[in-house]
């Protein structure tokens, strides 16, 4: 049984580094500043890079917009 789910596995995670890719590049340069800021807090929220409580359920966003947008609380 699992010799029949390593195809699957394997394409799972390849979807994950290609969603990964994405998620990078929309949310770096140019294409970062085409989204609106709540896209771009939920594309955020995806990254690996994001861990424990720095996604948009636990504030981040706020956080994320205020680094944006230069507005220090």
């Amino acid at each position: 049984m699992a010799q029949e789910l390593d195809p699957i596995v394997e394409a799972l995670a390849q979807a994950r580094l290609n969603l990964n890719a994405a998620v990078e590049g929309m949310t770096t340069g140019a294409a970062a500043s085409k989204l609106s800021d709540a896209q771009l807090s939920r594309l955020k929220a995806l990254s690996d890079q994001n861990t424990g409580c720095q996604n948009s359920g636990c504030g981040g966003a706020e956080a994320a917009l205020r680094d944006k947008t230069g507005i220090i609380k």
